[in-house]
This record gives structure tokens, sequence and C-alpha cells, in this order.
């Protein structure tokens, strides 16, 4: 067949009777002298037809049966899929064909989805004209698919040769369908030719072809791909053949070559193996990860590297770096790592380091909650501070939502969002704003200090005080003070106002109570006097008032002069007729002086050293003078007043008084025997009128 006759190198023939053939090859020399034949037999076998119990076509409908059929090249269609029952495909065009060692596919298509079939595909692998259940390839039950596909492999010790393949379907689920029966289906039958696969493979070495390792080391060959026309990657059955000795140094080699299941051998590769002292140099490996990451603006902690030579001796204190990193702004940067050993080989290896910002940006609120002036501009930006790991703060941009109205206390409440130039996000700010009053209330004090009379009242009329916010009924006053009006001293007034947020103001107003007033004094007795000549002046004296200190406390400061002469003994006396005065004037105890006043003494010339009964204006007698201590008091005539009648002692202190009524004209007497002997003074007074005398008792 084929062009082929009896005395080519492959002849194909094509046996068509199922019997027992002989074959004899008989080959010659050039000469045709020497001869020899060989004999073998061939036995043919016929495939039996296959059956069904029913007529398949009578019974399918539009969705059943088999539309087309595809393995290793063959590709059938059919324009009736439902008949015959049993057909074989004998044609040239139409074969499959296969190799060992190769992975194919059957495709068989029916008309459409529907009912559900049984579906099987056998290949004669083994030759022997019979559909075994270990040659069955395609075994799809109860399926009602458009396409049912499934594959197989061609076994490697595959005999070639031509067979066939038989395509079956039978009701879905049938117990009795095999490769020669069905219960109501159908078979097919194609060719399927195994052939001889006649490409050789293809042979790759994996690296270079000459490898240096070192002595005493393991050697890891780096091997070789195999690639086959029919089987694919072959790479697990490259056979090799080498001479390498680890142990010596040498040149050495190594031989791949590589055999498909045709018996096709591939080109051989060689590989050149140098074993010598040092070949691989140090080694340099990384710790951790060829990327790594690190926030901008923190210190990059390197993992490092291991480094050893060619003994696997530690040599990474010999590691040289050199970097572009900048910690300072984010982006990719590279770090290399180099080592060289004592044979002067160098390695190194390479990190990518990525300065990222993944840190969040902080808000942060000046106070929480934030209180707010009332009656004040509000800048919620005013409220928070924001700053990032990263991004300077003019490149931030907080923003938030919500609103207050500055003008009525209240609680507000303000969100914030802030993203930076790496758009993280800070985490979400929501600020409590409350509208309040923290300004205190005003107090004005017009006088500071207040200075205050002793013993005198004062007023509080010059306090002004005022709100921001709050109208003055609203705001709660209250004063505490210590002010004694009837001491002299410094005190203090506290004045207290509260608003109506709490807000609480005071004030000290210094209140000064002193004494400016000076003293003032009254005579006793008669403004004018008569002295008789060469008699001691005995003063009547002076009552003294003011308006703190009292008599007894400023009689020590009393001070008297007169121009009357003074004797040897210090005492005035009247020795020279004629008009003379005795002026008073006081300081209290506050530094005050009074106005001075004074009396007037007319030095008169007597017969007599003592009179005998004093004569007040006409009004009364007191007699006698000097006396015992017992006085007579008379009223000469009824008076439009009563008539009082006062003793005062040298120093000017009351020892007796003696009121007469003005219409009693009877004798009363004026003791002063319980008193000592000495000048006392007699003052007269009545109708506004007071008149002076001296008397003397003795006992």
């Amino acid at each position: 067949l084929n062009g082929t006759t009896a005395t080519s190198q492959n002849p194909q023939v094509r046996l068509t009777s199922p019997v027992l053939y002989t074959v004899r090859l008989t080959a010659t020399n050039a000469f045709g002298v020497d001869s020899i034949t060989k004999t073998s037999f061939i036995q043919i076998n016929a495939y039996q037809t296959p059956g069904a119990g029913a007529i398949f076509s009578n019974i399918a409908d539009a969705t059943m049966g088999i539309n087309r059929v595809r393995c290793a090249g063959l590709d059938t269609g059919f324009n009736n899929p439902t008949s015959p029952t049993y057909q074989y495909i004998n044609t040239t065009t139409q074969v499959g064909t296969v190799f060992r060692g190769g992975k194919y596919a059957v495709v068989i298509d029916r008309p459409r989805p529907g009912t559900p079939l049984d579906y099987k595909v056998w290949i004669d692998f083994n030759l022997n004209s019979n559909f075994e259940p270990s040659e069955l390839v395609l075994n799809k039950i109860n399926n009602g698919t458009t396409q049912l596909t499934d594959t197989f492999t061609i076994s490697s010790t595959q005999a070639y040769g031509n067979t066939r393949m038989r395509v079956g379907l039978d009701l879905a689920n049938s117990t009795q369908f095999n490769s020669v029966y069905s219960v109501v289906g159908m078979f097919k039958d194609f060719n399927i030719s195994i052939n001889r696969d006649l490409i050789k493979p293809s042979i790759t070495l994996n690296g270079p072809a000459v490898l240096r390792t070192e002595i005493n080391k393991t050697f890891n060959d780096p091997n070789a791909v195999a690639i086959d026309n029919v089987e694919g990657d072959i790479s697990s059955r490259i056979q090799k053949v080498t001479n390498i000795d680890l142990t010596n140094i040498g040149v050495y080699f190594v031989k791949y070559f590589v055999v498909d299941y045709s018996g096709n051998v591939s080109d051989t590769l060689y590989r050149t193996v140098i074993v010598e002292l040092n070949s691989t140099g140090p080694s340099i490996t990384l710790k951790g990860n060829a990327t790594v990451y690190t926030d901008a603006k923190t210190t990059f902690v390197d993992p490092g590297v291991i480094a050893l030579d060619n003994v696997g001796a530690d040599i990474t204190q010999n590691v040289i770096t050199t970097t572009n990193l900048n910690e300072n702004v984010v982006g990719t940067y590279s770090k290399r790592y180099s080592i060289t050993d004592a044979f002067n080989f160098t390695k190194f290896v390479d990190r990518t380091i990525i300065v990222q910002d993944t840190i969040r940006p902080v808000l942060t609120p000046k106070e929480s909650p934030y209180l707010h002036q009332v009656l004040t501009a509000f800048d919620p930006l005013q409220a928070i501070t924001w700053s990032d790991n990263y991004s300077v703060k003019a490149k931030l941009n907080p923003t938030y939502v919500g609103s207050i109205n500055p003008n009525v206390i209240g609680t507000y409440f303000i969100v914030y969002d802030l993203k930076d130039e790496s758009n993280n996000s800070a985490t979400q700010l929501r600020l409590q704003v409350n509208v309040t009053d923290k300004v205190k209330p005003t107090i004005s004090i017009g006088n500071n200090p207040l200075y205050v009379e002793v013993n005198e009242s004062f007023t509080e009329n010059d306090i002004t005080i005022a709100d921001n916010y709050w109208p003055l009924s609203a705001l709660f006053r209250s004063q505490t003070s210590n002010v004694r009006l009837d001491s002299l001293g410094t005190y203090e007034i506290v004045y207290s106002v509260t608003d109506g947020s709490g807000n609480t103001e005071t004030a000290i107003r210094t209140v000064i109570v002193r004494d400016t007033k000076a003293p003032t004094l009254k005579l006793i007795g008669s403004q004018t006097v008569n002295l008789p000549r060469f008699s001691l002046y005995l003063d009547a004296g002076v009552q003294i008032f003011d308006n703190f200190n009292s008599d007894a406390e400023l009689r020590g400061n009393l001070v008297i002069t007169s121009n009357l002469p003074v004797n040897s003994g210090g005492q005035y006396f009247g020795d020279i007729e004629g008009l003379y005065t005795v002026q008073y004037r006081v300081r209290d105890l506050s530094h005050n002086t009074s106005e001075p006043i004074q009396r007037t003494v007319n030095v008169i010339a007597s017969t007599s050293s003592v009179e005998d009964a004093i004569n007040s204006n006409n009004i009364l007698a007191i007699y006698p003078n000097p006396s015992n201590g017992i006085l007579k008091v008379k009223l000469f005539e009824a008076t439009n007043a009563d008539v009082t009648v006062k003793v005062y002692n040298s120093v000017g202190a009351l020892a007796k008084t003696l009121t007469l009524n003005n219409k009693d004209l009877s004798e009363k007497q004026l003791d002063l025997s319980g008193f000592a002997n000495g000048v006392y003074l007699i003052q007269v007074e009545t109708e506004g009128k007071v008149y002076t005398h001296k008397i003397s008792v003795v006992k």
C-alpha cells in the first residue's frame, strides 16, 4: 500500500481475510549470492458486528443520537444521528492517528440536550478484534448534555498497528449495554492507526554548559529539559553519564540524552564541570523579606544579612552596605549588601525599602468640652489642634460639619475629619462646644479707700455693677464688712457679684475710720472774773467736748496759758490791778487741736481778801464764804426758769449739783461738809446764762 513494494524498507500490506498468514523476509547481498530468510505468521481476526434489541430510529426523539465524532485527527459528522443501527466508517481520510505516550481526547456531539442516554467508547488496544472492559475510554451514563468528552493516554509499550474505535449508545442506565449489544441504541466503528513516532525528542541544558564546583562539596547538577513532540516533557527520563570526582581537583564532564517511547534518541549534550579549591565564593543571604516597609520619619531597623565564605565560616561583619534610603521622605529605595571573601570573590544582594506613611493624623481638642465665650466670634479650627507624623501642618486641612450660635448660651457639636497627604484618615473627632459666659461681672467702686469720720455714718451709693451678658436682674449681689464706726482703724467691705453663669467677681473697699475733728472747749463759770489784788488765781476750768475721746481721756492734754504774774511757787496771782487773760487749748488723741478759748481776769483792789457772801447778779445769794462746808442758798425773787447751782473742784470735776425751783424763795442748804478743804467753783445757770463764783471751804 501507499506506494511500497515487497522490497521496501517498511512495506505496508493490507490483509483482508480473517485467516492465518505466513510471512517470509529474505535478505540478500548486493550480488544476490548470500541470503537469509526469516519466517513468521500473522493471525488476522475479524471484528464482531454489534446488534441491538430494537431499531433505535423508531423510538428516538430529536435530541437523541450521534451528530459528530472526533478523536486524534478523526472528525466525522452524520446527517442522520439516529440511523443506521450500526455503521463502519472505513475510509482513508477518517482515521485517528495516535502514538506511544500521547494523550488524546474523544468527543461525541448529539443533536441537542435532551433525553438522557448512556454513551461508551472502546479502542481495541491489544489488536485482538475484541473490545474488552479495560479498553473503555469514554463512559457517560444517564447523560443528556450536547457534548461528551473524555481523554486517554497511549501506553509506552503499545503495539504498533491498525485497530478500531467503537462508539455506542443505549437507553439511560441500561444494564445490558456492552461493546456488542445495546437494548435500544446504535454503534459506529472507526479506524485508529497506532504509529511509531519518527521524530527524536529535543534536549536543552539548564544553566551554563560550564560549571564550577568546590572540592569535597556536593555538586548540584542543574540537569536539562527534554521535550517530545508526542509525549511532552520527558525530562524525568533523561539519562546522564559522568566521570566527576569531587574529591580531586580537575575538569570533568556530564553527558545527557533521552529516549522517547518510540525509541527515538535525542541529541547528546555535554556539560563541563570544573572541580576547584574555591569556585563559588562567599554566599550572602537576606534576613527577612527582599522588600520591606517602614514608616516615614521613623528609624528603619535593618533585618540585615548573613554572609558565609565558601567553607561556611561567618563573615557577616565584613559586609559593606550602600543605600539611597531617606527615612524622612516617602518613596522606594534600595540597599545593596556586598561581601568579598579571601579569594577576592564578591557577592551581593539587594533589598527594596519602601518608605510609606501609614500612620493616621491626629485631631486633638484644646479642651473637651470646648468652652466658648458667648457674644464672641467662633472659629471651629481654633477649638482643635492637629498633627501628622509626616505631613507638615500647613498641608493638613481639617474639615468639619456643624455650627453654633455664638450669641446664645447652649451646647453644640462639631464633627471634624482630617486626611493627610498619604490619604490616611484621622479618627473622627466629635467635639462638644459649650457656648458659655466665662467673663466675670464688673464692680466699680467710687471712693476707695473711703475715709469715714469716727462715730459718723456713711453711704455706699458709688458702687456700679455690670455684666457682659446677663441683665442686672440676673445678678446676685452680696457683701461682708468688718467696719466699726466707733473705733479708729482700717476696715474692709467685700462686695461679691455672681452672674447667671456662675461667674463671681469680688472687690474690696478699704474703709478708714479716722478722727479729723478737733475737740472743743467750754468755759466753766464766767467769761470774766474779778480777782482781788494779791490773791491767788484759782481757775474755774473748762469742759472738753470731742467726737471720739472723753473729757477724762483729754484732760491731760489740756494746755492753760496766762499772762498773770506767777509767784515763787509757780502759781498765778494778782499783784497788779488790771485785765489779764487765761487761754485754754487741748489736743485729742488723734492730734487734732482745738481752737483756743480764753477767760478775762480783772485784778481789782479789795478791802478784804474774802467775801461773806456771793451775789449772782441779784438772782441768789450763797453764804457764808468762807464756810465750814454748810452753805445757804436763797433766791432773791422768783425767776422765769429754774436755777441750777453746780460745784466744781480745783481740777474742774463736777462735785455737787443743786436745782432751785424758780418760784421757791425759801432758803436751801448746800452741803459741802464731806469735801476737803479748798477753793471750789460755784457755777449758777439760769435762763441760758452762766455765772461763776469761788467759795472756800475751811473746817
